[in-house]
C-alpha cells in the first residue's frame, strides 16, 4: 500500500488552485496543512472541489470532501450524520483501490464516534491504530494515538492515556516539524492543566507555542496562545500571559478560538487590576457568547464574569453568576476551575460579610485543594512513568540495533545504558519522595504546617494588595513549655498543643489560616485585620487559653498556661512576606523579654504591651 507523502509546511498552497494535473498530490498537500492553516485550506479546497466535480472525478472529489469534513470535525467539533458521510467516502476509496485515503476515511469515522460519545469509540480507535493505521503516515498515527489517549484519560484510565499521548509525541519527533506535533503537545499540556500540574502544563504549552511560531501557523495563534496564557494565569503570572496575548490583538477573527483569546485577555487584565480594560474584553465575549461559544467555554465565561463583578464591587450581580455556575456547571469543569470558583465564592461572601457562607466555601476550597494535590501527584507520577517506559523502549531498540552491528560495541553500550537507567530510576525515586512530601497539615494538631504557610503567605499578600485590605501575621510561642514536658511528660505537652490548636481554629474565621510553625510555635494569618484588631484577637485567645486546665498523671490539675505573641501587618509594617514574618518574630522576642504572657505589635511607634492575662 502506498503511504501519503509528507508535506509539513503550506509552501506553495496558493499555487494549488491553478494546478490541473496531479489531483492526488493536491489533496495530500491540503490534508497535511489542514490542522495548521484551516482557513487557507478551506478557501483553496472549495474551488478545487468544483473543478473535480465538473470533471466527474469521483475519487478526486471524495479526497477533497474528506479534507473539508476533517476541518469541520476539528474546528466545530461537529459530526455529520453520525459517521455515515465518512463511511460513504470510505466506500468510494475502497472501490477505487485507494488504500491510503481509505485509511484516512476510517480514521475520520473513528474520531466521529468519539465526538458522538459513542461507546464503540475506544474499540474503533484501537482497531484503526493496530490495523490499517500501521501503514499510515506517522503524523496520522500520532494524531490517532493522541486522540485515543485523551479518551482513556477522560474515562479514568490515566496510565494508558498518558502512555499513548507521550508516545504520539515521540512518533512525531521522527518526522519534520508539523501541525500534529503542535496539537499533541497542546492537548497533553491542557490535560496536565486540568489535573493541576501547572509546571508540566506550562512546559508543554510553551513548546507547542514555540512550534506554532516556527511553523508560522498564524491561523492557530489564538488557540495555542490562549492555552499558554491560561497556564500562566493559573501560575499567578498574569504579566507573562498578557505578554503572550497582546501581540495577537489584530489578527483575523477565528471563531471560538478568538472568543477564548478574548476571555484570557479579560482574565489577565483583571489579575493585573486593569478592571476597565478587562470589562471591555469580557463584554465583547458576553455579546458573542449565545451564538458562538462552545459548551466548554460557557462556564469559563461565567466564572470570569463572577471574578470581574466581584473585583468591581458589583456583589449582587456576582452572586447571581455564582448561583448560575452552581446550578448549571457541567461535569467537565476542571479541578482548577472548581478551586477558582470556591475561592471566588469565599471572597464574595466575605465581601458581603456573610461569614458563615464565606467560611463554608473557604473550607470547600481547602478540601478541594488537598484532594487536587493527590490527583496532581498521581497524574505526574503516571506521566513520569509513561515517559520512562518510552525512554526504556527506545533504549531497548537501540540496544538491539547495536547488538546486531557488533558484539563489542553492544557490550559497551549495555553498560552505559544500564547506568543511564539506574540514574533515571534514582531520579524517579527522588521525584516520588518529593511528591510524598507534599503534605500540608501537621499530624499532631491538624493545623496547616510551615510548608503550607510558605506557600500561602505570599499568595495572601498578593490578594491583600489586589483588594486593598490589610493582612496581619501573629507568631505565638508557648511560655515555659519545656517545663510542662519535663514535669508532666510529652503526652500532656502534646495535649496542650492540641487544645491550643483547637482554640485557634474556633476563634478565627474561615478566611484566616492557622499553622503550626514548629515545636511550640504557631502562626496565624488574619486576613482583613490591621495590627490593632489582630492584637486584640490574639489577646482574647490568650485569655481563653489561660482558663484551660489539664489533668496530669499525679491527679493534679495544670492550669493558667500562657503564651507570648508578636504581630506584624501588611502593608503597614512591610510589603514583603518574609519581612512581615521576621517583624512578627522580633515582636514575639520582645514580648518574651518583657515578661511573657503578652502580645506586642511590630513597630516601636505602635507597641502597646498587653496586660498580663
Amino acid at each position: 500500500m502506498d503511504r501519503m507523502q509528507h508535506s509539513p509546511l503550506p509552501r506553495g498552497l496558493e499555487q494549488l488552485a491553478s494546478i490541473e494535473g496531479d489531483w492526488r498530490t493536491i489533496a495530500e498537500h491540503l490534508w497535511r496543512a489542514r490542522l495548521g492553516w484551516p482557513q487557507t485550506v478551506r478557501r483553496l479546497a472549495l474551488p478545487i472541489r468544483e473543478r473535480t466535480v465538473r470533471r466527474g472525478a469521483a475519487v478526486d472529489t471524495a479526497r477533497i470532501d474528506l479534507v473539508l469534513l476533517s476541518l469541520e470535525q476539528f474546528d466545530r467539533q461537529a459530526v455529520r450524520q453520525q459517521t455515515a458521510y465518512a463511511h460513504n467516502l470510505a466506500g468510494v476509496f475502497e472501490l477505487a483501490g485507494d488504500e491510503a485515503w481509505l485509511t484516512l476515511a476510517r480514521l475520520h469515522a473513528a474520531r466521529d464516534l468519539l465526538l458522538a460519545d459513542d461507546a464503540a469509540a475506544e474499540s474503533a480507535m484501537r482497531e484503526w491504530i493496530d490495523g490499517c493505521g500501521q501503514r499510515a503516515a506517522l503524523q496520522d498515527q500520532a494524531w490517532a494515538q493522541s486522540t485515543l489517549g485523551g479518551l482513556l484519560i477522560s474515562k479514568g484510565l490515566e496510565e494508558d492515556g498518558f502512555r499513548l499521548r507521550y508516545g504520539s509525541i515521540e512518533l512525531l519527533k521522527r518526522v519534520e516539524l508539523a501541525p500534529e506535533r503542535v496539537f499533541t503537545l497542546m492537548n497533553l499540556g491542557v490535560t496536565h492543566l486540568r489535573f493541576g500540574n501547572l509546571r508540566s502544563a506550562e512546559a508543554l504549552l510553551s513548546e507547542a507555542w514555540a512550534a506554532t511560531q516556527q511553523l508560522g501557523m498564524q491561523e492557530r495563534y489564538y488557540l495555542v496562545a490562549s492555552n499558554v496564557a491560561a497556564a500562566a494565569i493559573d501560575l499567578g503570572a498574569a504579566p507573562r500571559a498578557l505578554e503572550t496575548l497582546s501581540p495577537l490583538v489584530d489578527l483575523a477573527d477565528a471563531g471560538n478560538d478568538r472568543l477564548h483569546y478574548q476571555l484570557m485577555m479579560a482574565d489577565a487584565l483583571r489579575e493585573l487590576g486593569r478592571l476597565g480594560e478587562s470589562r471591555d474584553w469580557l463584554d465583547t465575549v458576553m455579546r458573542a457568547m449565545e451564538s458562538n461559544a462552545t459548551a466548554q467555554l460557557v462556564p469559563q465565561i461565567h466564572l470570569s464574569s463572577l471574578s470581574l463583578l466581584r473585583a468591581e464591587g458589583r456583589l449582587d450581580e456576582a452572586l447571581a453568576e455564582l448561583r448560575w455556575l452552581e446550578a448549571d456547571t457541567p461535569a467537565f469543569v476542571t479541578h482548577t476551575h472548581a478551586l477558582r470558583l470556591f475561592s471566588e465564592a469565599a471572597s464574595l461572601f466575605a465581601d458581603r460579610e456573610e461569614w458563615d457562607l464565606a467560611y463554608e466555601y473557604e473550607r470547600r476550597h481547602r478540601d478541594r485543594y488537598v484532594a487536587l494535590q493527590k490527583v496532581a501527584a498521581r497524574a505526574e507520577r503516571l506521566s513520569l512513568q509513561a515517559r520512562y517506559e518510552l525512554y526504556r523502549n527506545q533504549v531497548e531498540r537501540d540496544f538491539e540495533r547495536r547488538k546486531r552491528e557488533a558484539a563489542e560495541t553492544a557490550h559497551a553500550t549495555v553498560q552505559a545504558l544500564n547506568q543511564s537507567l539506574s540514574q533515571r530510576l534514582d531520579e524517579i525515586q527522588v521525584l516520588q519522595a518529593a511528591l510524598q512530601e507534599q503534605v500540608i497539615t501537621d499530624p499532631l494538631t491538624g493545623l496547616y504546617n510551615r510548608r503550607f504557610l510558605a506557600e500561602v503567605l505570599p499568595r495572601e499578600i498578593e490578594r491583600a494588595s489586589r483588594e486593598g485590605h490589610p493582612l496581619s501575621v501573629a507568631l505565638i510561642d508557648l511560655d515555659a513549655f519545656k517545663q510542662v514536658n519535663d514535669l508532666h511528660g510529652h503526652a500532656v505537652g502534646d495535649e496542650v498543643l492540641r487544645r491550643l490548636a483547637t482554640l485557634l481554629r474556633e476563634n478565627t474565621r474561615g478566611t484566616d489560616y492557622c499553622c503550626r510553625f514548629g515545636g511550640e510555635e504557631f502562626c496565624v494569618l488574619l486576613t482583613g485585620l490591621d495590627a490593632d484588631a489582630a492584637a486584640i484577637r490574639i489577646r482574647d485567645i490568650l485569655g481563653s487559653f489561660a482558663e484551660l486546665f489539664f489533668e496530669v498523671s499525679t491527679g493534679e490539675v495544670l492550669k493558667g498556661l500562657s503564651y507570648s505573641a508578636g504581630v506584624a501587618t501588611y502593608p503597614a509594617h512591610s510589603p514583603d512576606a518574609d519581612t512581615v514574618l521576621a517583624l512578627a518574630d522580633a515582636a514575639l522576642l520582645r514580648a518574651k523579654r518583657a515578661g511573657k504572657r503578652r502580645v506586642y505589635q511590630s513597630e516601636p511607634s505602635l507597641d502597646r504591651p498587653g496586660e498580663p492575662a
